[in-house]
């Protein structure tokens, strides 16, 4: 299968939010290097460090809109790019090159499948990168890492909201959580739950929906989704939680705190921000 490949331009400051845009475009992958071939050697575990000027090479199915896409591109982010045609190759070889072992917050380490994580000290989720979102890589999956290895929800019955790739939910259930849910709208991210979760030997409750409005008994709600879903769900999640629940709130850039803020204020107290570049992880406990 061939590819068109977009290749962009931009800043630090701008590549994550063009990353989400051109994902919610149909993107099949996207690539980020810098545009003046400076390396990062040895970053430090956990972290993703960026370069000041960024070039992303933005993998897309062969059949899509090119005009489409730059044209959403200039209105949504003020920026386009350039397209050439990409012949097929290996593309799982080449995604395991920028996939390796991390370490999020006290002991928690994501390890993929083509590594040795015998050695590792801590507690290892076993995740290789597919179609699903979320391997850690991204800063909102890595502040809910981070999060969870930091507070281990033990003995609590946790539910992870859109659960992509079921990365925290399986955080969580080895991190102590009693009982976990897992649920999504997306078929695919049930499957890649489903597998995830076996591999990791680990039981969590996987179902597909589009609310949790069916779910209640709840100690601990992990959401890394958009805000806008966010901001919808904020009652909801609310009444999912038993009385002093906790919530984990991420997927919200630092222009988007007040309004999260705002929507969940009237039902939870002790509201606390963690930052990751322009991302934000939102904590708070039911009143």
């Amino acid at each position: 299968m061939n590819y068109q490949q977009l290749i962009i331009k931009t800043n630090k400051e701008s590549v994550n939010f063009i990353e989400e845009v051109v994902l919610g475009l149909g993107a099949l992958s996207v690539d980020f290097s810098d545009s003046f071939d400076n390396p990062i050697l040895e970053p430090t575990l956990g972290t993703t460090p960026l370069w000041d000027n960024i070039t992303l090479k933005i993998l897309f199915n062969e059949s899509i809109d090119k005009e489409f896409i730059n044209n959403s591109l200039l209105e949504i982010c003020n920026t386009k790019g350039r397209f050439e045609f990409i012949a097929d190759k290996n593309w799982q070889k080449e995604c395991n090159k920028n996939f390796n072992i991390t370490k999020f917050g006290k002991n928690l380490w994501i390890c993929p499948s083509w590594e040795n994580c015998e050695n590792l000290d801590g507690v290892v989720i076993k995740m290789d990168p597919g179609m699903a979102f979320g391997t850690g890589n991204h800063q909102t999956t890595s502040l809910c890492l981070e999060y969870l290895s930091n507070n281990p929800p033990i003995d609590k019955t946790v539910l992870d909201f859109g659960t992509g790739t079921g990365i925290l939910a399986i955080g969580a259930k080895k991190l102590g959580a009693k009982k976990v849910f897992a649920i999504d709208n997306d078929p695919q991210a049930i499957i890649a739950t489903n597998d995830n979760s076996k591999n990791n030997n680990t039981k969590i409750e996987i179902n597909l929906a589009k609310n949790s409005s069916s779910i209640t008994g709840i100690e601990l709600i992990i959401a890394n989704i958009l805000t806008p879903v966010l901001v919808e769900f904020a009652k909801q999640f609310s009444k999912n939680l038993k009385p002093y629940g906790q919530i984990i709130l991420s997927g919200i850039l630092e222009s988007q705190e007040e309004q999260v803020y705002q929507a969940y204020m009237p039902y939870f107290s002790n509201l606390t921000t963690y930052k990751k570049d322009e991302w934000l992880l939102i904590s708070g406990d039911k009143k």
